[in-house]
């Protein structure tokens, strides 16, 4: 079990969060007009209920620089990739894959 230390904390926005891990990585999931998810581009949301059945995720180190994700798995894994064919967000994430990408980079030391 990690110990909380002054890294750890939550954020909000009215189109999704954002969780910054004990070990400095900090991931975010956003679900609004402007992000990669079934919302994209829709110009009804009510930003005081938004619901998505799928999600943006980006993730970026302790130092503030995005960890590349797009079907990058070394990325995934180990927050570190040296691809430069990928994006820096993955669009259209289930919940189950953004609790997986949440997972996998809250067990990496930083």
């Amino acid at each position: 079990m990690n110990t909380i230390n002054n890294k750890s904390n939550f954020g909000a926005s009215p189109t999704g969060f954002r969780l910054t891990l004990d070990n400095g990585f900090t991931v975010s999931v956003q679900f609004g007009s402007l992000h990669f998810c079934s919302n994209k581009n829709r110009t009804d949301i009510d930003l005081r209920n938004v619901k998505s059945p799928d999600a943006e995720v980006a993730v970026w180190d302790s130092d503030g620089k995005f960890v590349t994700l797009n079907k990058c798995q070394t990325a995934i894994d180990t927050g570190k990739c040296d691809c430069v064919i990928h994006d820096d967000v993955l669009g259209h994430q289930s919940v189950s894959q953004v609790i997986d990408i949440i997972n996998k980079f809250n067990t990496i030391n930083d």
